[in-house]
């Protein structure tokens, strides 16, 4: 009898560890019961996190907690509640989770993983930068148009041929931030761009922030960097990381030179200079903290706006209608003798109706990972510290509850009855609170005007037929399929009429 009662002494205390292991569930969210210590976690096996988010909320309401392994999770799918978190209680939603595959790439440097005073002090220092070089004012077009006539140049040498566009685009987009955060520019064409461009995207698509690897300790790892060229992305970051050696060695070589313009790794290192001399701790002015803010900065200033835009071009060729009124609009506003400007968005209601819609679509960035610093009150629920809390931006932009027809593509439900443009308080593609994206303004600024000079200069038309489904590349941003198009350079053409007055 000695051995049944060692049995059931061990599945006694089997089942008290399990008691003790699982995560409880008191004042959290509602949400779908799962299996003991891996609750619902081997449904993401099954699903696409995006949708899987999407498809509960539809049950569950717009805030629901669901167990993942041994660790619960919280899902917003809705404005009113990230309003409600990052908004009512900003100081306290401010922290990344630990333990994703996202933390321990990055190791919670840079400033899209770091928390506390790290994050407030990189903020701030890249707020100022900007600000310095005129983002969220007209003065951020000068910087542009540096890049644009080049850009387009470079298009026009491929008129009649079916181009991906997006390599071009993606250098003149880089080279814009490039240039506010190290003072340098790359060569259209440059070799060493290309492969970095294919590089960041080869990284963005092997993270995904939903997914099942996020929640099963060391095997998210072991996962993550045995998929098909893991080893290469692993590659690309070290060697992002010499090259960001080399801009800074460079700079501080310069640091006391008066003719050096000020970018951010300038600022950076003068304000290390000064903290150095007054014997004071470093905090985040680190040589390392400087390399994973520039990567940070290298992937955000590239892919948010880059992908924005790809999108935007499939949309246009694979809606004629919609491109025939943009066109229409651009020549009724700028005609030929000029070139697109920033001051035209408020002459141009159904451009600036067909980029919102962009974004609602195709929700680049489509799900963001907080964590509460500290046990916070949300409404009815009590959010322990830590708890890795998902919005789920796609579900949000795509929630037939707010937006009719979710899936159809149609700028004008961003149009009052006047056809004037409105603002919808509900389309956030980049987030609110403190954590939003700081170049939101920078990302706008870009899209309308590269947007507007492609139209005002070339007629677009499917390189392949048919064209791909809108359907997404999945990964930390969401790309479209591959796709190519023809150019034509646009005719000249009459100014439509304007409607009569009644």
């Amino acid at each position: 009898m000695a051995w049944l009662t060692a049995i059931l002494c061990a599945t006694l205390l089997f089942l008290l560890l399990l008691l003790w292991l699982q995560p409880s569930t008191k004042g959290l969210p509602p949400g779908p019961k799962g299996l003991p210590l891996v609750g619902n976690l081997f449904d993401l096996l099954r699903y696409n996190p995006i949708e899987y988010f999407t498809l509960l909320s539809k049950e569950y309401g717009p805030i629901f907690s669901i167990q993942f392994g041994l660790r619960r999770v919280v899902v917003i799918t809705s404005r009113h509640w990230m309003q409600q978190a990052f908004v009512r209680h900003a100081d306290t939603f401010t922290n990344r989770p630990h333990g994703t595959v996202m933390h321990f790439i990055g190791g919670g440097k840079g400033v899209v993983m770091t928390e506390g005073q790290a994050w407030r002090d990189s903020r701030r220092l890249l707020t100022l930068v900007l600000k310095e070089f005129g983002v969220g004012s007209s003065k951020i077009e000068d910087y542009i148009g540096l890049e644009l006539p080049e850009f387009i140049e470079t298009l026009k040498k491929e008129v009649g041929k079916p181009i991906e566009i997006h390599p071009d685009l993606a250098t003149s987009v880089l080279n814009i931030v490039w240039h506010m955060f190290a003072g340098e520019r790359f060569k259209t064409g440059d070799p060493f761009l290309k492969w970095m461009v294919t590089s960041i995207e080869r990284t963005a698509n092997l993270i995904n922030q939903g997914s099942f690897l996020n929640f099963v300790p060391l095997v998210q790892f072991i996962g993550t960097f045995l998929r098909p060229r893991a080893f290469q992305v692993l590659f690309s970051l070290v060697y992002r990381m010499m090259y960001f050696n080399g801009v800074i060695r460079q700079h501080r070589k310069q640091l006391d030179d008066p003719t050096k313009n000020m970018d951010l790794v300038f600022a950076f290192l003068r304000e290390q200079k000064k903290i150095e001399e007054a014997h004071q701790a470093p905090g985040i002015f680190t040589d390392s903290q400087l390399r994973w803010l520039l990567s940070d900065l290298f992937v955000a200033g590239l892919d948010t706006s880059v992908s924005a835009m790809r999108w935007a071009l499939l949309f246009i060729v694979k809606h004629p209608r919609v491109a025939d009124k943009l066109r229409d609009e651009i020549l009724q506003v700028v005609g030929h003798d000029r070139k697109p400007c920033l001051s035209d968005r408020e002459t141009m209601p159904y451009m600036e109706a067909f980029i919102s819609e962009t974004l609602r679509y195709s929700v680049v960035v489509p799900i963001i990972t907080h964590a509460p610093s500290h046990d916070a009150n949300l409404g009815p629920y009590i959010i322990p510290a830590g708890t890795m809390v998902i919005t789920n931006l796609h579900g949000a932009l795509h929630d037939p509850n707010v937006w009719e027809n979710p899936s159809e593509f149609r700028p004008e439900r961003f149009l009052t009855p006047e056809g004037k443009f409105f603002k919808d308080e509900n389309l956030v593609p980049f987030s609110i609170g403190r954590r939003s994206c700081v170049g939101e303004s920078l990302a706008r600024a870009e899209i309308f005007l590269f947007l507007t000079t492609i139209l005002h200069t070339f007629e677009l038309k499917p390189g392949v037929d048919p064209l791909p489904p809108l359907s997404y590349v999945d990964g930390l941003f969401l790309h479209p399929q591959p796709y190519k198009i023809i150019l034509e350079l646009q005719q000249p053409r009459h100014r439509p009429r304007e409607p009569e007055k009644a």
